[in-house]
C-alpha cells in the first residue's frame, strides 16, 4: 500500500504557472475593466467546471485553470430598455466583484466577468 501512495505521487498534476504568474495575468483584465482600483480577493487552482456560475456550463469544464477573482467596480453592459412613452428606468447598478479564467498550463486567458461566482468570493 505504501508503494501505491508514493507511486500516485508522482503522477500528482501541479500547475505549470504558479499561483503569483496566474494573479499577474489576470490583472490586466481585471484593471481594464474597472472603474476603480482592483484588489485581490483569491486566486483557486482547480477544474473549469468548479468556477462556474451555478447552472452554468462551458465545453471543457474538466480543463485545469486558475480562477482569479477582485473586488472593483465593474459596470454592467447595456441595462434596462426604456418603452416609449414609459418613465427611464434606474440604471442597473455595477457589480462589485470580477473573475478572469486562465489555463493553468499555458497561461492563456480563457475568460473572464462578472460579477465573480460565490466560490471565488466566499458569499
Amino acid at each position: 500500500m505504501a508503494g501505491r501512495s508514493r507511486l500516485a505521487r508522482l503522477f500528482v498534476r501541479h500547475p505549470a504557472i504558479s499561483r503569483e504568474a496566474a494573479i499577474t495575468i489576470a490583472q490586466h483584465d481585471a484593471r481594464v475593466l474597472s472603474a476603480t482600483d482592483i484588489t485581490l480577493i483569491t486566486a483557486k487552482n482547480g477544474r473549469l467546471g468548479e468556477f462556474l456560475h451555478p447552472g452554468q456550463w462551458m465545453p471543457g469544464h474538466k480543463r485545469r485553470v486558475w480562477a482569479v477573482s477582485f473586488h472593483g467596480e465593474y459596470r454592467a453592459m447595456g441595462g434596462p430598455v426604456t418603452l416609449p412613452g414609459r418613465p427611464p428606468r434606474p440604471p442597473v447598478p455595477p457589480n462589485t466583484t470580477a473573475y478572469v479564467v486562465i489555463d493553468d498550463r499555458t497561461g492563456e486567458v480563457i475568460f473572464g466577468g462578472h460579477p465573480a461566482p460565490a466560490v471565488l468570493t466566499g458569499a
